[in-house]
């Protein structure tokens, strides 16, 4: 299980997110995709901090 902390994103930005992360960890874990579970975590909090620094 992968648990991913990021700001609010529609629905294809988190498959996408999800997918590509699960593709490249597999690869460099060299263990099948199927075997991982991501968990997306969004935080306001997040995009309050990337407004503030830029």
């Amino acid at each position: 299980m992968i648990t991913l902390e990021a700001a609010p994103s529609n629905k294809r930005q988190k498959q996408r997110l999800a997918k590509e992360f699960i593709k490249s960890v597999a690869k460099i874990m060299k263990m099948l995709e199927e075997a991982f579970y991501v968990f997306l975590k969004e935080n306001a909090l997040i995009m309050w901090a990337l407004a503030a620094i830029g």
